[in-house]
């Protein structure tokens, strides 16, 4: 493989990207699993990563994570810029990487949203998440909802403006919730304990081989959670070409632990059924109106981490 060009900059001319790794602090991450059918999230899990080419990518169990954070700090750890606040929401699907024989825990995230140019842009071209804009809403004195809005599509139609609609809501159960966990290692251990109650109640057993991978308590020990992503670029001269393709494999790193726990009660989830955002369809969501599994919030920080291809055409 040849030398990589060097990066033409354009810090102080309207840059938008940051360079890794990304800083996020006091990054409240508030999670709420959902159900889903297995084989239907399986289908769109080939349809993007395994096809490819490269490692193959499984399910690791019917479940999902609807992700919200809201935080007051994102900046870069390697150039002298300033920070901006940043809010997400974000899919987490739980997977197995198998590359012959062996077999890797990582996470993927289908669909993300942000509030600023810098997070869309940055994310997107350095790892390959696909970043879009949006405006989270977190719960405040007269509401416990969590609601994104963003540009949606009703129908795909050449007559029909996009509009800026509600695509995802959570009535949860309640606000706040006292900190029970003072430790990745307590936040990893809850997780695992709801997300096997959860598993359990979709007659739904880890292999054992699966166990082996899905050690939470291990992850939260080693402070990295590996994230896997496709980036690619359109071709400039045939649009139904992808100029570059790659698995992007990268990782979370946590770097401080500030309190977390679960929520308690029932947390109702809300999906606005449109041509542009297919939720439901590409996840195996069990409908636009379906209860959480569970509930819990962490606070943290942590480091967006540089990444490595594991697949690519070139």
């Amino acid at each position: 493989m040849s030398e990589l060009p060097t990066y033409v900059p354009r810090l102080g001319h309207g840059e938008v990207t940051m360079m890794p790794p990304g800083v996020v602090d006091r990054a409240t991450v508030t999670m709420f699993a959902a159900e889903v059918e297995e084989d239907q999230l399986q289908q769109y899990v080939d349809f993007v990563l395994t096809d490819r080419g490269g490692p193959s990518y499984h399910v690791l169990a019917p479940m999902i994570l609807f992700c919200f954070l809201d935080s007051p700090h994102l900046t870069s750890s390697t150039q002298n810029i300033g920070y901006v606040s940043d809010h997400e929401v974000a899919v987490w699907v739980p997977l197995v990487e198998r590359q012959g024989s062996s077999l890797r825990f990582t996470v993927w995230m289908p669909y993300i949203w942000v509030d600023t140019d810098i997070a869309m842009a940055t994310g997107r071209e350095i790892w390959g998440f696909p970043k879009a804009i949006g405006a989270y809403d977190p719960p405040g004195e007269k509401s416990s909802a969590h609601v994104l809005t963003t540009r949606i599509f009703r129908t795909f139609d050449p007559d029909e403006e996009g509009e800026q609609a509600e695509l995802i809501r959570v009535d949860a159960a309640s606000t706040s919730a006292a900190s029970e966990w003072h430790s990745f290692e307590d936040a990893a251990r809850g997780l695992a304990r709801a997300w096997k109650e959860g598993a359990e109640k979709t007659h739904f057993s880890l292999g054992k081989d699966l166990e082996l991978v899905v050690d939470f308590v291990e992850i939260a020990l080693s402070r990295k959670i590996p994230a896997v992503n496709l980036k690619q670029f359109r071709d400039a001269v045939d649009g139904s070409k992808a100029c570059y393709q790659a698995i992007i494999d990268s990782n979370l790193e946590l770097t401080g632990f500030h309190g977390g726990g679960p929520l308690l009660g029932e947390h109702q989830v809300s999906i606005t059924q449109c041509a542009s955002h297919q939720l439901v369809e590409d996840l195996g969501l069990p409908g636009t109106q379906f209860k959480a599994t569970f509930g819990a919030w962490v606070t943290m920080d942590f480091l967006a981490n540089p990444g490595r291809p594991v697949w690519t055409t070139v």
